[in-house]
């Protein structure tokens, strides 16, 4: 039950050999102290439910600081429309959607347990790292490509740590550490050999976190190419009609010729003007064995409120890492006569918010801008598009292999 308090000003007279008073005031201000009934421990109870930065208006969803299994348990703190907020420790939080857990019984305990022990060794074709996650607890991966490290967060979490493992012939990762970084908050520091890294996949099993980083691919190259919109999601639609969705199929469809042509391996995500939604397309790209991705896309300024002088091309990266990849497919873009518009980062389109292979969007120009429109209109202008994709793709595989 939920009580309230209200706040008093008291002022006493501590004047030494002065006459003992004190004077009570009424402030006017309540304080409600609600009952934990209000703030149950939730158990998530969908694969991969998105714990979320905030609450914000983000077109594309708001930042996501992790996609939880099923069966975490969090803390609530407080209710926000059709979000739960969940308290992660004394300095983090973020937000669930109601739908994605269910308050738990009382009585419950929040999960905690002490790390003792960390690994890393090589096996197939990754490095692979074990952490300890001997209670459901809920976790953070952060990359840091400037301190060539990932930092992965344990909440409910303390150190016990006098065992760390390192085995002979691991590729891709340097070393492992950790902290304390606040009393319940344990972090495991993944050091690097380097920045350019293949991919990794973080999946927890019953008893244990398997952080598995990708060795570099022995062949060629295969990459997926994933083609905006499709069926009866037309996206952008230019000022003469042009329709987004079958300029990103043409391009796409071109750009797999050329690739193929040049003895890369292709995994074309919508090869048909079909609907398919983002999960789906992500998911079909995060089973199969692609090395890279590129979503290919046309832009638009939204017309309805006049930003019709926007124009020029684009790339788009949300993992930090992938920045490199999308910085060199940009400048071979701008080859081309087309304007810088810029290349973009922590952008959280979904398809591209993986970290199992380095993955790209790209935006071909404006169909909300009449000269950016012409040229995407012509069949020649969306296979140099294609070629100079091409052309970033290569550049950065090969720098990937030095």
């Amino acid at each position: 039950m939920d009580k309230e308090h209200t706040l008093q000003l008291c002022l006493k007279n501590t004047i030494k050999g002065a006459k003992k008073q004190t004077l009570r005031r009424e402030a006017g201000v309540t304080i409600r102290v609600q009952s934990a009934e209000r703030f149950p421990l939730l158990q998530v109870i969908r694969e991969g439910a998105l714990l979320n930065q905030s609450l914000g208006p983000v077109r594309l969803g708001p930042p996501v600081i992790s996609e939880l299994p099923a069966g975490t348990i969090l803390q609530s703190s407080g209710r926000i429309g059709s979000s739960w907020r969940i308290r992660l420790d004394d300095e983090s939080e973020g937000y669930i959607e109601a739908g994605e857990v269910e308050p738990l019984a009382e009585p419950a305990l929040r999960p905690a347990y002490y790390i003792t022990t960390l690994g890393a060794a090589p096996a197939a074709g990754v490095d692979l790292v074990t952490i300890p996650r001997l209670q459901p607890v809920p976790f953070s991966l952060h990359p840091d490509p400037a301190g060539r490290i990932l930092r992965l967060r344990l909440y409910g979490v303390q150190s016990s740590s006098t065992w760390i493992t390192h085995r002979e012939g691991l590729r891709v990762m340097d070393r492992l550490s950790w902290e304390q970084i606040a009393p319940e908050s344990y972090q495991v520091n993944i050091h690097l050999q380097d920045t350019r890294i293949w991919g990794y996949t973080l999946t927890a099993g019953p008893t244990m976190l398997e952080l598995r980083l990708k060795h570099p691919p022995a062949g060629t190259i295969k990459l997926a190419i994933e083609a905006g919109h499709g069926g009866s999601n037309l996206g952008a639609v230019g000022l003469s009609g042009l329709l987004e969705k079958m300029v990103n199929l043409d391009v796409a469809q071109r750009l797999e010729k050329l690739c193929r042509e040049a003895g890369l391996q292709v995994l074309q995500v919508r090869d048909a003007d079909i609907d398919m939604s983002l999960g789906a397309k992500k998911e079909r790209v995060e089973v199969s064995d692609a090395d890279l991705l590129v979503s290919i896309h046309a832009n638009a300024g939204g017309t309805a409120n006049g930003y019709l002088g926007a124009n020029g091309v684009s790339t788009y990266y949300n993992n930090p890492f992938w920045g490199d990849f999308a910085r060199v497919v940009y400048r071979s873009l701008l080859e081309l006569p087309l304007q810088e518009f810029g290349c973009v980062g922590s952008f959280n389109y979904r398809v591209i918010r993986m970290s199992s292979r380095p993955a790209i969007l790209v935006e071909l120009a404006f169909l909300s801008h009449a000269g950016d429109e012409e040229k995407l209109f012509l069949p020649e202008f969306r296979q140099q598009l294609a070629e100079k994709i091409l052309a970033g793709v290569t550049k950065f595989a090969a720098s990937m292999r030095e």
